[in-house]
């Protein structure tokens, strides 16, 4: 079995032993050339597309190379395609046959015919339609808001949004059958049993029965499990988080429970885009600008103590927050946590913590031996300074509450 590892590496699992799969094999980001985002099998081949393009994993090939982000490959009458900013582009010469934003292959009926799903996303809504193998639209629908899954489930393709899921029955003709969801935060959906779907996302889990049977009702969620997601404000008074957006809020006792919690947030903590330290003074570029925003600044600027030093963000994220925690500078960004210190007249990185981001707030300890952090997708957790093999690292603590498992991995 292949995986991608955190938009990091692509690893290879062997399942022989099905009750203690492992990682055999890695290929690392900088191995590959690229930065790993979607697996795909297109034509008997295997694809890996990302940020910088598109490798063949068998034979080491690579397509469409560069500095944007390519999505889904798909086979087609036309050759293999794949979509890049906001068009289907061809593997092999880079000609353009239409717009889209994501790519679907269908596997059902409809795959005799090499029919294929695809999402054409806008500012503020989404085509969500069907090509023919040529290319060629067959029929689209329009959904508000975004659409951060497609799937094919049986002969219905299925659309995610932040505030719905929305299924249709596919057929040569087009989709029908249009059937809504509400539900906040759904990000993926499958098939368990018949008539019974699993549903992930920045709510938890649960399950949902789609059409009444024997089992019961209709349109029906069920065994929900709920988790802390979606954490868009955020307030702390040093012992205490309190975060969560319209789907929820949650209450997290540093290094303990996290539950959901009723209180609503007035005021909340922003993000640091500036501090200073030992080092001199840190700011998240641009944060001295009338047109700064938070989410388009990939460094971040140290000058003082005789240095100026730019930080540059791991490839394709963003700067999030600063933090001083025991004179180091901790930077938030959209993949985890990095850790900086002030060492022979430069800042050195010492330290790493991958995190499902982006990391909005960071709260150092009074102790000054590591720092709470908040996520928007990835909870919230506390990271400790610890003895590792003799040397000193950053590591997460773990909440030691079930309720609190997405707040502390």
């Amino acid at each position: 079995m292949i995986g991608l590892l955190d938009r990091s590496a692509v690893v290879r699992i062997d399942r022989t032993d099905p009750g203690a799969m492992m990682a055999v094999e890695s290929i690392s980001e900088k191995a590959l050339g690229i930065r790993p985002e979607q697996l795909s099998v297109a034509a008997g081949g295997l694809y890996v597309s990302g940020l910088g393009g598109i490798v063949r994993l068998d034979t080491g090939e690579r397509f469409l190379a560069g500095s944007d982000v390519c999505g889904r490959v798909v086979g087609s009458a036309l050759g293999i395609v794949a979509t890049r900013k906001g068009e289907i582009v061809s593997l092999e010469d880079g000609l353009s046959y239409g717009k889209a934003t994501d790519l679907a292959p269908l596997t059902g009926t409809l795959s005799t015919s090499g029919f294929i799903a695809f999402v054409d996303q806008g500012d503020r809504s989404a085509r969500v339609g069907i090509l023919d193998g040529d290319l060629h639209e067959v029929g689209f629908v329009e959904v508000a808001g975004e659409v951060s899954r497609l799937r094919e489930i049986g002969e219905r393709l299925w659309a995610m949004t932040p505030t719905e899921i929305v299924t249709w029955q596919l057929s040569t003709t087009g989709l029908s059958d249009a059937r809504i969801i509400r539900v906040k935060g759904a990000l993926d959906i499958d098939l368990v049993a018949v008539n019974t779907y699993a549903v992930a996302g920045t709510f938890g889990r649960a399950l949902y029965r789609l059409d009444r049977d024997q089992s019961g009702a209709g349109d029906l969620f069920f065994a929900a499990t709920r988790e802390a997601g979606r954490l868009e404000r955020v307030l702390s008074d040093g012992r205490r988080i309190i975060a969560g957006s319209p789907e929820g809020n949650w209450l997290y006792m540093t290094g303990g429970s996290c539950e959901p919690s009723s209180n609503p947030i007035q005021t909340v903590n922003p993000a640091n885009s500036t501090l200073s330290g030992l080092f001199g003074s840190a700011s998240i570029e641009g944060a001295d600008s009338d047109l700064f925003t938070i989410d388009t600044a990939p460094r971040v600027v140290i000058r003082g103590s005789g240095i100026q030093q730019t930080i540059q963000m791991p490839q394709g994220t963003h700067a999030r927050t600063l933090a001083l925690v025991a004179n180091d500078l901790w930077i938030g960004h959209d993949d985890g946590i990095d850790i900086w210190r002030f060492d022979d007249a430069k800042m050195v990185r010492v330290g790493r913590l991958r995190l499902q981001g982006p990391v909005t707030n960071i709260f150092p300890r009074r102790t000054e031996d590591g720092a709470s952090w908040v996520t928007i997708f990835g909870g919230m957790g506390v990271a400790m300074w610890r003895p590792v093999d003799g040397t000193t690292a950053a590591v997460p603590s773990t909440p030691p509450t079930a309720a609190a498992t997405s707040a502390g991995e």
